[in-house]
C-alpha cells in the first residue's frame, strides 16, 4: 500500500487528542497526509474539498456530535463511501451499536492501543483503496458499454443506409439485364448501348459507395492509413478530374471549369488528393441544379508556401441546421441531390481526414439557395514522417 496516497481526517474538539492521534499515525505510517478539524461542521467542509481514505471521528462534541457528522457526510458525494472510524470515550454497547448502525465501519474506545489503531487503519485503508478501484472499474465498464452501444447503433444505422442505397441500383441493374435477356426487341444496338451505359453508371456509383466505406474504415484504423508522397503537377491532376466529370456534369447541363496556373508542382499523395477533389466535385454536381456552374480554382500562396484548392458552385447551398454535422460520417446532413441523387454521407469526412493527413485544413462557406464553396489548404511540400507509406500510388516522381 502506498502510504503517500493515504489522506486521513481527524475530527475531535480537543486539540491534545488530535495532536496525539496525528503523531501516532505519522509515526507508524510515513508520508501519510493527516488533516484536522475541531468541529463537525469544519470536518464536513473539508470532506467537500478532499477525498479522504478514512475519517476518524470523536462522538461527544459540541454543536454536532459524531453521529450527526456521519449522517451529513453521507449526503456529500465525495464522502458517500468514505470509511468512518469512531474513536470515543463512550464504552456502552448501545453507543457502539448506534455508530455501526449508522454506517461506521469500526469503533475504537479511548484510550486506544496504538497497535490496534494501526491494524484498523491499515485494514480500512486497504478496503477503501479496493473500493475505489472497483468504482473506477465500474465507471470504465459503464463508459465502455455506452461506447459499445453507440457503436452498435451506428453499425445498425450504417447497415440500414447501405442496404437502402444498394437495393435500388441493384434492382435497376437486374431489371435492365432481364430486359436484355428476355425481350428480343430490346436487343438492337442503340438500346443495348443505352442499357449498358445505365448499368455502367450505376456500377460506378456502387463502386464509389464501397470505396467510401472501405476508406472510412481504414481512416478509423489509423495504423492502416499513410501517405505515399510524390511530386505531382496539380494542374494535370485537376485537368484529368475535369475530364472524368464532364459527362456527369453535361447530364445536368452544368458548366464545369478550372481556373489556375498551367503548372503547379507540389508534393502529395496523388490518389488521396484526387479523391479529395473528386468528392468535392461530386458533391457540387449533386447539389447544383440543371444549368448551373462549378469552378475549381487553384493557386499557390507563396507567402505561406501553401496550395489552395477551391471548389465553388451556385447550387442549393447548405441549411444552417446541417452545418455542424458536415464532417460527421453518416451525419444528419444527408439530402437528396437536385436530380434525386443519393449518398451515404461519407464524402466530406473522407475529405477532412485525407486533407489533415497531409497537414492541411478544409473550410466550407455556404448559404441556403446561394451556393457552396469548399476551400482546401495544403502545404506545398507535404511530409509523411508520421504516416506509414502503404498506399497504392501513381505520380510523376517520388518526393525527395
Amino acid at each position: 500500500m502506498d502510504s503517500a496516497s493515504l489522506r486521513l481526517l481527524i475530527i475531535d474538539d480537543l486539540p491534545d487528542n488530535r495532536k496525539l492521534l496525528r503523531l501516532d499515525l505519522e509515526d507508524e505510517i510515513p508520508n501519510i497526509t493527516v488533516d484536522e478539524a475541531a468541529m463537525g461542521k469544519d470536518g464536513l467542509e473539508l470532506m467537500t474539498q478532499h477525498d479522504y481514505t478514512i475519517v476518524i471521528c470523536d462522538i461527544l462534541m459540541p454543536e454536532m456530535d459524531g453521529y450527526d457528522v456521519l449522517r451529513e457526510a453521507r449526503t456529500i458525494e465525495r464522502a458517500r463511501h468514505t470509511p468512518f472510524l469512531f474513536l470515543s470515550a463512550l464504552r456502552q454497547s448501545d453507543s457502539i451499536e448506534k455508530g455501526l448502525q449508522l454506517g461506521a465501519v469500526d469503533y475504537l474506545v479511548k484510550p486506544y492501543d496504538v497497535d490496534e489503531l494501526m491494524y484498523k487503519v491499515q485494514n480500512l485503508a486497504a478496503m477503501k483503496l479496493l473500493q475505489d478501484d472497483l468504482q473506477r472499474s465500474q465507471a470504465e465498464l459503464l463508459q465502455a458499454n455506452q461506447r459499445l452501444e453507440k457503436l452498435n447503433q451506428e453499425k445498425n444505422r450504417v447497415l440500414q443506409i447501405v442496404s437502402h442505397d444498394l437495393r435500388s441500383p441493384l434492382a435497376g441493374i437486374k431489371g435492365l439485364a432481364k430486359i436484355l435477356y428476355s425481350e428480343s426487341d430490346a436487343r438492337d444496338e442503340a438500346t443495348v448501348r443505352d442499357f449498358a451505359k445505365s448499368i455502367f453508371d450505376t456500377v460506378e456509383n456502387l463502386n464509389k459507395l464501397v470505396n467510401d466505406l472501405l476508406n472510412i474504415t481504414r481512416i478509423e484504423s489509423t495504423s492502416e492509413v499513410g501517405l505515399n508522397l510524390y511530386r505531382i503537377d496539380l494542374s494535370k491532376v485537376i485537368s484529368k478530374i475535369i475530364g472524368n466529370f464532364q459527362r456527369l456534369a453535361q447530364h445536368k447541363s452544368i458548366a464545369l471549369n478550372a481556373l489556375g496556373p498551367e503548372r503547379l508542382d507540389m508534393v502529395a499523395d496523388e490518389p488521396k488528393l484526387i479523391q479529395v477533389i473528386n468528392n468535392l466535385v461530386s458533391n457540387a454536381i449533386k447539389f447544383t441544379p440543371n444549368g448551373g456552374l462549378i469552378v475549381i480554382e487553384f493557386n499557390l500562396d507563396t507567402g505561406s508556401d501553401t496550395v489552395n484548392i477551391r471548389v465553388a458552385d451556385d447550387g442549393i447551398g447548405i441549411p444552417d441546421k446541417f452545418k455542424s454535422d458536415l464532417f460527421k460520417k453518416f451525419g444528419k446532413h444527408q439530402r437528396f441531390g437536385t436530380d434525386g441523387e443519393t449518398g451515404v454521407g461519407l464524402g466530406l469526412p473522407i475529405v477532412k481526414a485525407f486533407v489533415e493527413l497531409h497537414g492541411g485544413s478544409v473550410r466550407i462557406q455556404s448559404e441556403e439557395n446561394a451556393g457552396t464553396a469548399v476551400t482546401v489548404v495544403l502545404p506545398r511540400e507535404a511530409h509523411g514522417d508520421e504516416a506509414e507509406n502503404n498506399s497504392d500510388v501513381s505520380g510523376d516522381e517520388p518526393a525527395a
